[in-house]
């Protein structure tokens, strides 16, 4: 009477064909093995995926479960061991828990006590060389960088590139690097926060290097603002070495922003100016300073003028009274009327929920681009060990792999952090939109101030008038006016019109 054994046979990808590992040679080769060898096979068990990660094979956890139904099968045959499991957690599911044989048609049949032995061998050898590939991955990247040249994926700005003595380099990518030099003198000079800096650049279209490119996070931007690599350095593993690459900004324009990033609260003053940080020379770009000057009555008044950092300049300073005057301008320019108040507000909140579902939407997407870049990234490991994928391709395979992880992670995290609008922000969009020009002229100075800074990055101050920098979505109404085609201008969300909800 035969032997009755379940077969499994299995490929990680397509390219196994050409070594002669595919489904049919297998499935060829254990049928002329059971003929030759008394085995009758109940039944075939194909899979094709990666056996990396325990846990992951349909096929194989089905035929443990038919093992623990059958009473007449207790031997697996496969083309080779290593086709059935690649760590000891499933050797001893099959040969210890389920109590079967496995029989190998290159290796022979694992069931005495000797050939168990070799078997449970095999298994933590093949989990011993996956740790030491990473031990010298990770020993290799650290010695790239000791010597000066970036060892993974290109940051953003950059490009990888490989030189004439075949060393793997970067280099400044001509579409982003003026961006990333731009948005540290922004972060530096020009008072933004983190936030409006990640509004610029979703408008200045600086994205991740994932793909074709994501709109970059707070954490990303956070990220680059503290990364040495923009300066001429290199920092790897806690240890900082000075780069082979092209630097993009100054070491003092990267200590600035370091200065900015990390430095305390600064205590209450007696004297507060109000308007200080928001007002700029339209002259020669400095900041408008302030300063208190006391008349012969005792009476003081306050007074902006440009600081003039970059030498003498033509702007004649302006008492407090008569610059906030002149601001209410830039209210006035963003005013609209009740009527439209009332069709926006409905169209904002189903906007609001319609960006909700694409956000759900999209979460789903990443967590299933998640899944599938891990799941690559145990294929190619696969192919290493097979000898299928040369070992400095999958570092490089895997090195890609890892980075665009990474950027879903990144992504999914902010996405995760992201609240949902809530009816109270959209109120108060449309106080300051209705408004505005009422509330400034019957509050004072500090109020005026807020509401200032609340619509504008910064405002650019002549003789003959005021320009605003506004931020989203007052912008959009701004330009909308003043052109008399509301409409054209789309909702007040902060994006552009051919942007996705999410971008």
């Amino acid at each position: 009477m035969k032997r009755k054994v379940f077969a499994y046979i299995r490929v990680s990808t397509s390219k196994q064909a050409i070594h002669g590992y595919s489904l049919e040679a297998q499935e060829i080769h254990l049928r002329h093995y059971a003929e030759g060898h008394g085995l009758e096979i109940v039944e075939l068990f194909i899979e094709d995926e990666s056996a990396f990660t325990s846990g992951k094979r349909l096929e194989f956890k089905k035929m443990c479960v038919r093992l623990e139904e059958s009473t007449d099968v207790a031997a697996i045959l496969c083309y080779k061991q290593d086709r059935l499991q690649r760590n000891l957690t499933d050797y001893s599911l099959l040969v210890e828990g389920l109590g079967v044989s496995i029989i190998s048609a290159t290796e022979g049949e694992i069931s005495d006590k000797e050939n168990a032995l070799m078997g449970g061998i095999r298994a933590v050898l093949a989990r011993e060389e996956s740790l030491k590939i990473s031990e010298r991955v990770t020993s290799g990247m650290k010695m790239k960088a000791a010597k000066g040249f970036w060892p993974s994926s290109a940051p953003v700005g950059y490009l990888n590139y490989t030189d004439k003595d075949e060393n793997k380099r970067i280099m400044p990518d001509p579409n982003s690097a003026a961006l990333v030099v731009k948005l540290f003198e922004l972060y530096a000079h020009a008072g933004m926060s983190i936030t409006d800096l990640r509004n610029w650049a979703r408008e200045a279209g600086l994205k991740t290097r994932r793909g074709e490119g994501k709109p970059l996070a707070r954490n990303g931007i956070h990220r680059i603002l503290q990364d040495p690599i923009y300066y001429g350095d290199i920092r790897w593993d806690g240890i900082t070495n000075s780069g082979k690459h092209e630097a993009l900004i100054s070491k003092a324009l990267f200590d600035r922003v370091q200065a900015r990033l990390h430095r305390k609260p600064k205590p209450k003053t007696k004297h507060h100016f109000h308007y200080r940080g928001l007002l700029f020379c339209g002259y020669c770009g400095c900041m408008l300073t302030a300063e208190r000057h006391a008349r012969e009555s005792g009476k003081e008044y306050i007074y902006y003028r440009c600081s003039g950092s970059r030498g003498k300049c033509g702007q004649p300073r302006y008492r407090e009274d008569v610059i906030a005057d002149r601001l209410v301008e830039v209210i006035n320019r963003i005013r609209i009327s009740p009527e439209i108040v009332e069709i926006l507000r409905g169209e904002q909140l189903a906007t609001a929920k319609a960006r909700g579902r694409a956000r759900r939407a999209k979460i789903l997407e990443l967590k299933s681009d998640e899944q599938s870049l891990a799941e690559k990234q145990d294929m190619a490991y696969q192919d290493k060990l097979e000898g299928v994928l040369p070992e400095n391709r999958w570092l490089r395979v895997d090195e890609q792999l890892a980075a665009q992880l990474a950027d879903v992670r990144e992504e999914l995290s902010e996405l995760n952090a992201e609240r949902e609008p809530k009816w109270d922000d959209l109120r108060t969009t449309f106080e300051r939109l209705e408004q505005g020009p009422e509330l400034y002229r019957r509050s004072g100075h500090a109020f005026r101030a807020q509401q200032l800074s609340a619509v504008a990055f910064e405002l650019v101050v002549t003789a003959e008038n005021i320009e605003p920098n506004y931020k989203k979505p007052f912008g959009a109404v701004a330009k909308g006016l003043q052109e008399s085609d509301w409409w054209s201008q789309g909702d007040l969300n902060p994006r552009r019109r051919d942007e996705s909800p999410l971008s």
